[in-house]
Order: C-alpha cells, then sequence, then structure tokens
C-alpha cells in the first residue's frame, strides 16, 4: 500500500510539470503568431484601404470667383424706406431695377401731408384689450329656487282583505285570588271522589282502614269540598305521596318508559388518539376505536352474507384459483344461524341459489360445487352485477353483508367508477353492508374504496401477491362474521364542534375494531357523543366520553389523512 501511494505522488508530480511546460510553450507560439502576422502584406486589403483614402484626400474645385460690392447704408428716411420696402425684392433676386421701382414708390406715399397732425395716439376700446378674456361673457343673475317639492305617488288599493276597524274584544275580568308564598306555578286539576275511591281501594287491598287515605292526603284536604276554601296552613303538614288503585306511586317513571334504549357501555370500550400538527394550529385530529372491552360480549345476531366474484377475462386463471382456495375456507365461517348465497358475475351475474339459502351439509356441498366451476372468462360489468344484491329478499332484524372479489376494472356497461359509486350507494341506502377484496397490486383502489365506505363496509387490496389471498379473504370474513349491533348512528355533542366521518359507518362486529376519525377545534378538550344501534329486536345505545388530554394517545399523520 505504501509503494501504491507514493507511485500515485509521483503520477500526480509528473502530471503538474506537463502541465506548466504545455502552457508556457502556448504562450510563446501565439507570441510569434501575432509578430509573424505584422509583417504579411495582404493586397487586397491595401488597394481597398488607398481607395479609401484617395476619396477622402480629394482636392477642392473652384470654377468661378466674382466679387460684390456690400450695400451702403442709408443717408436718409427715403432711402431707409426704400430699402426696407424693396429689401424683400432683392433678397428674392429680383435685381437692382426692382429695387430702384420700390424706392419711388415709397417717397411718394411719404411726400403726402396728412390731414392733421396727430398730437395723441387713438383711442382703444376696451374689448380690443381684453385679449383672450373677450370670449368669457359677463355672469347674469340666475333666477332664485323655489320651494323644495317632494314626488307624490297615490297608493290604492285593490282588493280589501282585512277590515278597516278591528273589532275589540270585550275584557275579561278575574277574581282576586289570594296567593300562597313558594306554591307551585301549575298544578294538575284532581277530583277528590277519584283519589278517595283509590285510597279507599287501596286501605281494602292492604286491609288498613283509612291509613291509605291519611297517608295520601291530609285530613283537611280531605274534608274541603269541591270549590270550597282551604283552610290555613298546620305546622307539621305532610302530604303523602299519591298513588293509584294498584298501589304504584303516581308520577313515577320506569327507565323502559323513559328510553327504548338498553345501555351497553359496560360491554364495549372506546379509546382516543390525538393529533396535532403545527401547520394547522387551529385544530386537531383523533380517531375513535371502539371494541368490546372482555369476554362478556354482546350476542351475535344472526345474518344474510352473500360471496360475489368477479370471474371475467381480466381475473387470470392463476389468481381466481387462489380465490377459489379462499371461498373453501370463507363456506366453512359461516354461523350455523346465518343463511348464505354465492354469486359470480362476468357480463351478466350467476347466483348459487335463487334465495338466500340455511346453514346446512347439502347446501354446503353444493356451494362448494359451485366454487370449483369458477372459470376466467368474458367481459366485466361490476355495476349491472352487484345492482342484483339489491333483488334479494331483506328479512328485517337480520343484518345483509357482501363481500366481493374483484380488481375494479370494469369493461361493460356503466364504466365510470363515481358512477357507479353513485348510483349504487344512492339506491342501496345503506341497506347492505359491502365489503371488498382487491385481488392485485394494479387494482381500482379508488373505486373499492369508496364504494364500500358509501355502503357500511371498508375495502383492502392485496398487494403482496395472489397466494396471499386465501389468508387476507380468511381474516376478513372472520372479521365480520359475527355482528352484534346493525344501523348505527352516531350523535356528538354540539359542544365540542366535532366533524366525524365516516357519517354511514360499519355495523359493529364483535371481532372488528369499529374506527371513526374526527376534526375539532384547539381548544376543545372532551368529546361526548351516543351511539345507537339494534341487536336483533332490541334497541341498544351507548354514550362514552373521552378526554382529548389526558387519557389520550399520541397519534400519526394518518389520522389527518384518513380524515
Amino acid at each position: 500500500m505504501e509503494e501504491e501511494s507514493i507511485g500515485t505522488r509521483r503520477f500526480g508530480r509528473r502530471h503538474v510539470a506537463a502541465a506548466a511546460v504545455a502552457a508556457l510553450l502556448s504562450a510563446l507560439l501565439h507570441v510569434g503568431l501575432f509578430a509573424w502576422l505584422t509583417t504579411v502584406h495582404l493586397p487586397l486589403f491595401a488597394r481597398a484601404a488607398q481607395t479609401l483614402r484617395r476619396a477622402w484626400e480629394r482636392p477642392l474645385q473652384v470654377l468661378e470667383v466674382r466679387r460684390e460690392a456690400a450695400a451702403a447704408a442709408p443717408r436718409t428716411a427715403e432711402e431707409g424706406l426704400g430699402s426696407a420696402g424693396a429689401g424683400g425684392g432683392a433678397a428674392a433676386g429680383q435685381g437692382p431695377a426692382a429695387a430702384g421701382a420700390g424706392l419711388g414708390q415709397a417717397a411718394e406715399l411719404l411726400a403726402v401731408a396728412p390731414d392733421r397732425a396727430l398730437l395723441e395716439p387713438p383711442l382703444v376700446p376696451d374689448s380690443a384689450l381684453t385679449g383672450e378674456g373677450s370670449s368669457v361673457a359677463t355672469p347674469t343673475v340666475q333666477p332664485a329656487p323655489g320651494a323644495w317639492e317632494p314626488r307624490r305617488e297615490i297608493l290604492q288599493v285593490q282588493e280589501r282583505r282585512a277590515a278597516e276597524e278591528a273589532g275589540v274584544r270585550p275584557r275579561q275580568w278575574a277574581p282576586a285570588i289570594e296567593r300562597y308564598r313558594q306554591a307551585p306555578d301549575i298544578v294538575l286539576p284532581t277530583d277528590r271522589e277519584d283519589w278517595l275511591a283509590a285510597a279507599a281501594a287501596a286501605a281494602s287491598a292492604t286491609g288498613a282502614s283509612g291509613g291509605a287515605q291519611d297517608e295520601m292526603w291530609p285530613a283537611k284536604i280531605a274534608e274541603a269540598g269541591r270549590g270550597g276554601e282551604l283552610p290555613g296552613g298546620t305546622p307539621g303538614l305532610r302530604i303523602g305521596t299519591p298513588r293509584r288503585a294498584d298501589g304504584t306511586e303516581l308520577g313515577r317513571e320506569e327507565p323502559a318508559a323513559i328510553t327504548p334504549y338498553r345501555p351497553v357501555e359496560r360491554l364495549l370500550q372506546a379509546s382516543v388518539s390525538v393529533f396535532s400538527s403545527l401547520l394547522e394550529p387551529r385544530y386537531r385530529y383523533y380517531r375513535i376505536d371502539i371494541q368490546r372491552s372482555g369476554p362478556e360480549a354482546l350476542p351475535v345476531i344472526p345474518k344474510d352474507i352473500l360471496l360475489v366474484q368477479d370471474s371475467s377475462a381480466s381475473i387470470a386463471e392463476q389468481r381466481l384459483f387462489f380465490c377459489r382456495v379462499g371461498w373453501l375456507r370463507c363456506l366453512q365461517l359461516i354461523g350455523p344461524r346465518d343463511r348464505f348465497n354465492l354469486m359470480l358475475f362476468r357480463d351478466q351475474p350467476r347466483l348459487c341459489f335463487p334465495d338466500w339459502a340455511t346453514n346446512t351439509p347439502e347446501n354446503l356441498e353444493t356451494a362448494r360445487r359451485f366454487v370449483q366451476e369458477m372459470r376466467s372468462e368474458g367481459e366485466t360489468d361490476i355495476y349491472g352485477s352487484i345492482r342484483e344484491l339489491l333483488k334479494l329478499p331483506r328479512t328485517p332484524g337480520r343484518p345483509v353483508v357482501a363481500l366481493l372479489i374483484t380488481d375494479g376494472h370494469p369493461t361493460l356497461g356503466l364504466t365510470r367508477s363515481s358512477d357507479i359509486i353513485g348510483q349504487f350507494s344512492q339506491q342501496n341506502a345503506g341497506a347492505i353492508s359491502l365489503f371488498a377484496l382487491g385481488t392485485c397490486q394494479t387494482a381500482n383502489a379508488y373505486l373499492l374504496d369508496l364504494l364500500s365506505y358509501g355502503n357500511r363496509g371498508g375495502a383492502v387490496v392485496v398487494t403482496s401477491g395472489r397466494w396471499d389471498i386465501p389468508a387476507v379473504l380468511d381474516g376478513l370474513m372472520t372479521e365480520i362474521s359475527r355482528p352484534v349491533l346493525e344501523d348505527l348512528r352516531f350523535r356528538f355533542d354540539s359542544a365540542s364542534a366535532s366533524e366525524v366521518y365516516p357519517v354511514q359507518t360499519e355495523n359493529l362486529y364483535l371481532d372488528r375494531v369499529l374506527v371513526l376519525y374526527g376534526r375539532c377545534p384547539r381548544e376543545t378538550r372532551a368529546v361526548v357523543f351516543q351511539a345507537a344501534g339494534r341487536a336483533a329486536d332490541v334497541a341498544c345505545d351507548m354514550v362514552f366520553t373521552l378526554d382529548l388530554e389526558q387519557g389520550a394517545r399520541a397519534g400519526s399523520r394518518e389520522i389527518r389523512t384518513q380524515w
């Protein structure tokens, strides 16, 4: 290594020396070249320069020289006037004769004597001295303005719809009633006989004589007749609780009578993650995860599930093979009380069963044969095929879930993604929960995401390879196999000024986390929301209060992106 470095340094020194020698030789060569060029004679350029020099040095030739006598100064006024009057003619080249004629005429004019001597200059009128101001007219007096007269309009009633004179209602006099301090503002009307009858019935039911009446009303109140005056108050007067004939208290509210919802907060838990950015100092973003809190869970409700497979030529046979493997796994995850059906579509949809099929061994075997017969061929009509889902009958209390496998590239029928999303979502109106799975990295993620997002579902795209399709499909089927609440509706408090999406959420599944994304002002400290849904025929709700500062986890930038 040392010998190599020494050789490198020597090689570098040689380059420097060679460069210096080359620069010196180049300078000497250029100096010699310029010295030689000064001695070179070029005939062509020399002749051109000589021709120009001769043109510049051409002598001035004078053809004729004449001497002219200078004009003598005039000795008299006549001569001066004559020269002034005839100067223009002489200057114009009229000659001495013309000049002499002019002098003679001027002399004759001056020889005539004036009529009288003008010792003072003539008077000049004022208008002649005004100059440019002569065009300005003398201002005239304007007439005085008259009194102001406003514009008048006539308002004429075309059609009379109200009486000219409103009728005055007769005044009603109310009798003076003695007022009692701390008396209730509103007193419900009571019937003494009905109360006494109810008290007697309650007393006979309990085997007491008069005890119920004394408990319901004091003696003085019971003795007072209808329309009579109530005697003065008695110290220590106790009014009992009014009861019905069956002994229950009047005005007592049962929880079932107040609200039809069943609280389920103890079975679920909600956690929040918050993300704040310096780029948006006015807002903060949060994510809410709702899932079961422990082994004790809500009862699973039966569902109707439809497995939909795109078997057009855009799904290559290699990918369709792994899709068939995944569908065979999904058939094993159908619940015992669930109903199911299968559909494959190309340019036309095809169902395995004409209606929902129950989970029986015979139906499962028919479904397996239907999966094994799937082949890749034909065009792709996504909208025309999934529209057939809306024709399947729906049973109240049973959520309908559709699982769609496709690459998201339609070639027939409605092909624009936005049109497919808008029309199907409008016709579905959240009745069917649609989940989508993209089979390849080039799948139309825009169509799959928004189609499932607008129909209470979610989407996933397999980007690792077709061999992972069965595992991804099996995991998605496991998450949605046990629904517990359907038709969920979220209501957030107005004090937090939150904007939460999605507005139409998924159903609540026992094995799938329900995710919400929201944005609120940075000064918001807590968020309160209620989620109401149905579990079969039972209405359930949950109310959560989430602290955005103390109990919140720090989130990532993805929260803002997903919002």
